[in-house]
């Protein structure tokens, strides 16, 4: 999550900084704050919604990048805050439920490997068994 002040245009240059940063895989929110302050905005919502359109975000698994406007002087905005921390949670949840197919996959390959082979042997005939 990264906060930043509409209010003063280089705390917006530092957030299209630091995104660049940011691992592809983890999802990204990003608040404007002090939007009850918008008499002294200096920082658009077209600025900020032409950034998060644009920025490139490379590898097949690359999160989302949202932003939302905020007051933390009233409490606007918190409720999207509080939806936001549902994405990095599920998406962790995601990476780990693909990582156990992964390993179900490569134990039902070894399995039925495992069946050939027997098969194949001895084990397998009636007349041996007896």
């Amino acid at each position: 999550i990264l906060l930043f002040d509409i209010t003063k245009p280089w705390t917006f240059d530092y957030i299209k900084k630091e995104v660049a940063d940011i691992p592809h895989n983890i999802p990204v929110l990003i608040l404007a704050n002090f939007t009850d302050a918008s008499h002294h905005r200096q920082v658009t919502q077209l600025q900020i919604a032409d950034f998060v359109e644009n920025v490139a975000r490379d590898g097949k698994d690359a999160a989302e990048i949202r932003w939302g406007e905020t007051s933390l002087r009233n409490g606007f905005g918190l409720k999207f805050l509080h939806k936001f921390f549902n994405v990095p949670f599920l998406t962790l949840q995601r990476q780990s439920l693909l990582q156990l197919l992964e390993i179900n996959q490569r134990d039902i390959i070894a399995t039925q490997q495992e069946l050939d082979v027997y098969m194949e042997s001895e084990e397998a005939s009636y007349s041996q068994f007896s």
